[in-house]
């Protein structure tokens, strides 16, 4: 990757401070023990110190007993008090993680919404008479104590926080057998303002967060479970070995390259239920290296522009900017030609789909003119990708690895070892490859290696990031669309004329909001026949856009009324097979089992560019070496919709909701159909 010339300067005199928590052990039978935190916890131990020589006067481990809701306030105070100006702290919490509803006297300092929710980490006592859990606006104020100590000059301490808990979704780290599952209780009371720490925010004459400057990588985004399996959580798994990977090729990631990998690895061991989370606040470059032990990168960085009233930047929750993820950041600006030095702060006031709205204080607003463009350091999350090679196709890798690091597309790609995607290139093809299974399946290949070639390749790479990115869109904590009030409405009639209906008003998992099918196929009797319908249960008007992200990396918007407005209690037919004579199914006769996903996005206000999902995936060619651009121009879809055909029977304020069909084909039949959705 491309980086500054100027180093992390100082780093050999910078001291680097480790406190590691595991709990598997908990005191109340209500809480439900785990198996691998005491293991994260050791093993991360012996990691960091091999690799950043850590001593062990500076690196401090409690687990179980030692790990109560004193002991780690106490060890966390004695610890991280030696820390010197230009030091390094770095927080591990393995264990359980909850919510509870945060106090009202937050909310009416507008530092939280009414009904708003503490970040939680589970102590080993915490459900003992009096004792609360550890709050994210404790953590907050002891890292504040660390780094603006009272009556003494503020330290430029870095701060690193690793999570491998739960928080604001599920409550629990599931087990590898996903049995005998319990969620932790949650307080049904707000806590009393005197209740954090002890006191201090209860003696502020108006309330307000204290500043800390840290980054946080958390194992999962808020609505989801952390999980573990028999060799510990698979957020620290994951994390030590794409470092592991990294510093042994003599790179050491930034922080954003580093979520982005983990993100990816987790993702694909987790079965896309777990998705690690990545945060930052103050004064901190998330394009630093893993404890400044590096470079500090300088990519990726988007066009901060000032429009209609308002800075924004033109990339969205579409392009993989998540809001609660970056709802409490102050990001960095800088100049165009000074993209290493930061001129002034901005924090997110809104995440649309399409774009991102910025506000700056009244101080670092007049820094800036908004006649110019700037930089800021907001990105969405990059495709990682690995690319292999053999000898004689290094001179076509440096061709690739320059056009991947151009402006165009450095926000879309991460180079790297471990990846869910890889393109291998050998003298005389170029072939995308799905890392994401057990058997690396064959996206799609070329066999011609020049600069046209080249180019259209990551094209192509394009379309799967831009894929990935659609297919992570869900429902922001603080939406004003509640999506329990759209009943969503899935039917399609099986091969005996039977009619099935699924409404998805509430989730079995109340938080991700997901639901799944299973749907038997026969290629001898055609396509599913399949339709979708929702109601508007919500006070508001509303705009529908029902996306189908189709399993050869198609994206098509099924509801064609999108531009249209539905009132309140009002009845949409979203989409129906039939009318087009089509229905879902496997039109490939090497596939025996696909899934494809639909998303209905819900918005209060329109696209200002409503056909944005669309593209057109890679058709027939999935899974095909093809000869030339010729033969790619002759077999490439030419348009979106290409669901199976039907035989003949006798019988931020939006939302999403998924539905995720896994198509499973029961037929040795190897007659071809027309390709599926």
């Amino acid at each position: 990757m491309t980086s500054e010339k100027r180093k992390n300067e100082g780093a050999e005199d910078r001291n680097i401070y480790v406190l590691s928590i595991g709990i598997n052990k908990y005191k109340s039978p209500e809480i439900r023990n785990l198996g691998g935190c005491v293991d994260d916890v050791n093993k991360l131990k012996k990691f960091l110190q091999a690799k950043f020589s850590i001593s062990d006067a500076h690196y401090k481990t409690i687990t179980d007993e030692e790990a109560t809701r004193q002991g780690i306030i106490r060890t966390f105070r004695n610890h991280f008090s030696h820390l010197k100006d230009g030091d390094i702290a770095l927080l591990h919490y393995s264990g359980h993680g909850s919510w509870e509803i945060t106090s009202e006297e937050f909310a009416k300092a507008g530092l939280e919404p009414p009904g708003g929710r503490n970040e939680l980490i589970v102590c080993q006592d915490s459900d003992d008479p009096g004792v609360f859990n550890i709050a994210d606006k404790e953590l907050r104020m002891l890292i504040s104590e660390v780094q603006f100590p009272r009556n003494e000059k503020p330290k430029n301490i870095h701060f690193v926080c690793l999570f491998d808990c739960c928080h604001s979704g599920s409550l629990i780290r599931e087990d590898d057998e996903k049995i005998n599952v319990r969620m932790i209780s949650r307080r049904k009371e707000p806590r009393p303002l005197d209740a954090y720490l002890e006191g201090q925010y209860s003696l502020m004459k108006g309330i307000t967060l204290p500043s800390v400057n840290y980054i946080s990588l958390t194992a999962c985004a808020p609505r989801e479970s952390a999980i573990e399996d028999r060799n510990g959580g698979l957020f620290t798994n994951a994390l030590i070995r794409v470092l592991n990977t990294t510093l042994r090729g003599g790179y050491i990631p930034s922080y954003s390259e580093l979520h982005a990998i983990v993100r990816e690895i987790t993702k694909k061991n987790a079965r896309n239920k777990q998705t690690p989370h990545f945060e930052y606040a103050g004064n901190i470059n998330p394009f630093d290296s893993f404890l400044l032990q590096g470079e500090t990168k300088r990519n990726h960085y988007p066009e901060l522009i000032f429009k209609d009233g308002e800075w924004q930047i033109e990339r969205g929750a579409i392009h993989g900017i998540d809001f609660d993820s970056v709802k409490k950041l102050a990001i960095p600006i800088f100049k165009h030609s000074e993209p290493e030095k930061i001129i002034a702060y901005a924090k997110v006031n809104n995440v649309g789909l399409e774009y991102t709205a910025l506000q700056l204080n009244e101080i670092d607003a007049v820094k800036l003119n908004t006649e110019n463009t700037y930089l800021i350091a907001l990105t969405g999350t990059p495709l990682p990708l690995k690319i292999t090679t053999e000898a004689t196709g290094l001179l076509v890798r440096n061709k690739l690895m320059k056009e991947f690091l151009n402006e165009k597309n450095n926000y879309k790609f991460l180079l790297t070892e471990i990846a869910n995607y890889e393109l291998r290139i050998s003298e005389n093809q170029l072939c995308i490859f799905n890392q994401n299974i057990d058997v690396p399946q064959l996206i799609y290949g070329i066999r011609q290696v020049d600069e046209s070639a080249i180019q259209h390749i990551i094209e192509q790479l394009s379309k799967i990031s831009r894929w990935e990115q659609v297919n992570s869109v869900y429902t922001p904590l603080r939406t004003s669309i509640d999506p329990d009030q759209l009943d969503l409405k899935f039917q399609y009639e099986d091969y005996n004329g039977v009619l099935h209906t699924h409404s998805f008003d509430t989730a079995e998992n109340e938080d991700s909001k997901t639901f799944q099918i299973t749907l038997s196929y026969d290629k001898e009797q055609g396509g599913i026949p399949y339709s979708f319908k929702v109601m508007n249960n919500t006070d508001h008007k509303l705009f529908y856009y029902l996306i189908h992200l189709k399993s050869h990396y198609a994206i098509s918007q099924k509801y064609e009324a999108y531009l249209k407005e539905v009132y309140s209690k009002e009845i949409i037919e979203l989409y129906d097979s039939t009318s087009n004579n089509t229905g879902l199914g496997i039109a490939d006769n090497y596939q025996n089992e696909i899934q494809v996903t639909f998303l209905l996005i819900t918005s209060r206000t329109k696209l200002n560019i409503p056909y944005v999902f669309e593209q057109t995936g890679f058709g027939a060619c999935f899974g095909q070496i093809v000869d030339s651009l010729e033969e790619w121009e002759e077999r490439s879809p030419r348009g979106i919709k290409r669901d199976v055909a039907l035989k003949n029977r006798s019988n931020v304020n939006w939302a999403v909701k998924r539905v995720e069909i896994k198509i499973t084909s029961q037929s040795s039949v190897s007659a071809y159909q027309k390709r599926p959705d």
